[in-house]
């Protein structure tokens, strides 16, 4: 090493030496042949090794906290991952998991779900209430609220067609002798000649058939159909059923005036009958069986139900003021069938 590379050597260990407090400032720097001031006391001229000696265990100390650190850094690799899902706050929205799409290859399970469709639209059979049809100018509220006009009639015929409803008979009703999947009873009480005259066409036109219910003693009077026309709608594949002899009160009346107005005629062409105003009780429906009646249905608001009383069948009454939206509600059951 030259000269003067070691003197600049000399000189920056003694200025570390004196801003250790080690070496005056005032003492000049004696040098031995080790390269150390000559004039440190041997405590002070060991300082330097002692430091070094610091500087290397300081150096092996950081060398072992990155061993360490690597140590702990291969131990957190290897260990299991686990996720943590924060918690929603109070204002996040629940994720929805959306249904599955049912794949093609699922027949059974469609045909299970129309089975059950069908099942629920023949829980609750509409049978429906008619009197009149016909277009009325009078003010007379009772015979306003019983006929319907011939053009609201068309669009509530059209209507059930629409909603693929199919007409049976309510002797097939109570019997459970169908295999329509929506079915229902069209029902005309008296026995009124514009049935035949204005109803019967409209039905024919839609493929419907009805059930009508007649007037013994009014068959052929003015106003009323007549055996020819009964004989028609019989062979047309309508329902002819019983309305009484004289259309009176039968809770009110004796046996003896209960047997003469409640029978079986050879116009009538199925054991069904229908109870003049809807008036009923158990004697009454007893001489109904013993007539050989197996149906009759009353004026009580409702719909027919599988298992109901085969003697005392609600119905739906479908007034002349009904529009075709309360009309489809009453028969949809999403309103009371009643208002």
């Amino acid at each position: 090493m030259s000269s003067k590379k070691r003197f600049q050597q000399r000189s920056r260990l003694r200025k570390k030496l004196r801003k250790a407090g080690l070496l005056s400032s005032s003492t000049p720097a004696v040098y031995n042949s080790q390269g150390l001031p000559a004039n440190l006391k041997t405590a002070d001229r060991r300082h330097p090794l002692i430091t070094i000696t610091f500087i290397i265990l300081g150096i092996l100390a950081m060398l072992s906290f990155s061993g360490l650190g690597l140590l702990v850094k291969n131990s957190a690799s290897n260990a299991p991952f686990v996720e943590i899902t924060p918690l929603s706050s109070p204002s996040t929205s629940p994720s929805i998991t959306p249904s599955p799409t049912p794949s093609a290859t699922e027949p059974q399970s469609q045909k299970t779900s129309k089975k059950e469709k069908n099942n629920l639209s023949r829980s609750k059979i509409p049978v429906l209430m008619y009197h009149h049809i016909q277009d009325v100018h009078t003010e007379n509220w009772i015979e306003k609220d019983l006929s319907v006009s011939i053009s609201n009639f068309d669009l509530q015929m059209a209507f059930l067609k629409k909603e693929g409803f199919q007409t049976i008979k309510l002797l097939h009703l109570v019997q459970n002798d169908f295999s329509n999947s929506k079915p229902i009873v069209i029902t005309f009480d008296d026995g009124y000649k514009d049935v035949y005259e204005n109803a019967y066409p409209i039905m024919k036109k839609y493929g419907f058939r009805g059930t009508l219910f007649v007037i013994d003693k009014l068959i052929g009077a003015p106003g009323y159909v007549n055996l020819a026309m009964l004989k028609q709608l019989a062979k047309e594949g309508w329902e002819i059923g019983g309305h009484s002899r004289t259309h009176r009160n039968l809770t009110n009346l004796e046996p003896e005036e209960l047997s003469k107005e409640i029978f079986l005629t050879n116009y009538i062409n199925s054991p069904v009958f229908a109870y003049p105003a809807g008036k009923h009780n158990e004697t009454v429906r007893n001489y109904l069986k013993d007539a050989g009646f197996v149906a009759a249905v009353t004026t009580e608001s409702g719909f027919y139900q599988p298992g109901d009383d085969p003697l005392a069948i609600k119905r739906i009454r479908i007034k002349g003021g009904d529009s075709i939206e309360r009309f489809a509600k009453k028969v949809l059951a999403t309103k009371d069938p009643s208002r």
